[in-house]
C-alpha cells in the first residue's frame, strides 16, 4: 500500500525538484531506501556533487527518470539488489 507522502511525491514528478534524496530515489525506483547505497557502490546511481562518505546524498531526478526507460539498466539495478541481499543473507 502506498503511503500518502509517497503518492504526493510521485504525483508531482511532472514538475521535478532540482535534486532528490535517497528516500525519494527509492520511491522512484520502487525499491527500499537501504537499497540505494548498494546501487551507488555499483555505480548505477551517481550522487550530485562530491559528497563525503557520510554526507547525505542527493540525486538528479531527470537522470533517474531517463534511466528508468532503459531495460538493461533496470535489469542491472534488479540484479545488483538481488546479489546484495543474497550475499548479506549468506
Amino acid at each position: 500500500m502506498m503511503n500518502e507522502q509517497r503518492r504526493q511525491f510521485l504525483s508531482v514528478l511532472r514538475d521535478l525538484p532540482l535534486r532528490v534524496t535517497a528516500e525519494e530515489v527509492a520511491w522512484m525506483l520502487n525499491c527500499a531506501e537501504h537499497d540505494v547505497p548498494c546501487l551507488v557502490r555499483a555505480k548505477l546511481l551517481k550522487p550530485l556533487g562530491k559528497p563525503t562518505r557520510n554526507a547525505r546524498k542527493f540525486f538528479d531526478p531527470e537522470e533517474i527518470l531517463k534511466r528508468r526507460k532503459d531495460r538493461a539498466w533496470k535489469d542491472k539495478v534488479s540484479n545488483t539488489i538481488y546479489a546484495h541481499w543474497r550475499n548479506a543473507n549468506e
